[in-house]
């Protein structure tokens, strides 16, 4: 006693202490402050060895504190470290970013590539080409626009009784020249060698084509429907002096001057034609 020391009370063995839980109750209401500081807290295994109920519900609320302030830690240094990452990198990255945030970003789909503007350009000028190809073809006749050479006609004229007064033909345009008429039928095969060299002589007669241009012409007369102007020339018919198929006249500035004796083709004609120039008797006078 005159060395001021406490003694401390022996202790309590488990079972006295289990067998008054009303005064450790009662003691701990009157001085929370000296029984916190005499007795320290207790572990886990403590808690759980005390049978008091009102203890254990103590200790578990405390676990349950612990695990939830753990929990808010752990939250909070993720939100910092996202910070601190979005900081240092402001481009959304989710292979950097933590698992959870990376499933929340949500990820773009891959938009479709824009059509090139080269293949639009293409695409209209290959309709315009189709569309001027059918207009050439429904608006502009076949073989025309092409730049071919106008063809001239190549067919002698054919008389009507309407071209002759008596024996006289009649010119147009005031023409005071040579002209070369056959009579011809269908049904005489030499009649054909005739037609076809006055066709290709009178596609030559245009000026700048020929010297005979403007002083000859050539023109035919079908007897098959002009019978009676055939008979009237002396050309068909039932009396003897009848020259037949085919028979050439000529006609200078519309009187007839008598028969063609050369031969029925083209070079013949034009050499005809040729002396009759050279001899001043192609034109009349």
């Amino acid at each position: 006693a005159g060395t001021g020391l406490r003694r401390m009370p022996p202790a309590r063995s488990p079972a006295r202490a289990s067998k008054s839980p009303a005064r450790e109750t009662v003691a701990a209401k009157k001085s929370p402050a000296k029984s916190a500081a005499k007795s320290p807290a207790k572990s886990p295994a403590k808690a759980r060895r005390s049978k008091s109920p009102a203890r254990a519900k103590v200790a578990e609320t405390k676990a349950e504190e612990l695990e939830e302030e753990e929990e808010v830690m752990e939250v909070g240094d993720e939100a910092a470290g996202a910070a601190a990452a979005l900081a240092a990198d402001p481009v959304p990255n989710t292979a950097k970013a933590s698992p959870k945030a990376a499933a929340a970003v949500p990820v773009a789909e891959d938009a479709p590539a824009p059509a090139p503007a080269t293949a639009n350009i293409v695409f209209v000028l290959s309709a315009l080409a189709v569309v001027l190809a059918l207009l050439w073809a429904v608006l502009v006749p076949p073989g025309e626009g092409v730049g071919k050479p106008k063809v001239r006609s190549a067919r002698a004229t054919f008389l009507g009784p309407k071209a002759f007064v008596g024996t006289t033909l009649r010119m147009s345009g005031g023409f005071r020249g040579s002209a070369l008429v056959s009579f011809t039928d269908k049904s005489c095969p030499a009649c054909y060698e005739v037609t076809a060299s006055f066709n290709a002589l009178a596609a030559q007669l245009h000026p700048g084509d020929s010297p005979l241009a403007g002083q000859l012409r050539l023109a035919q007369v079908d007897c098959a429907k002009n019978s009676p102007l055939c008979t009237e020339f002396g050309v068909s018919g039932d009396e003897a002096p009848a020259s037949g198929y085919p028979t050439v006249l000529w006609f200078r500035d519309g009187q007839l001057q008598g028969l063609y004796t050369g031969e029925a083709t083209e070079a013949s004609i034009v050499a005809w034609a040729m002396a009759k120039l050279d001899a001043g008797e192609l034109v009349a006078a």
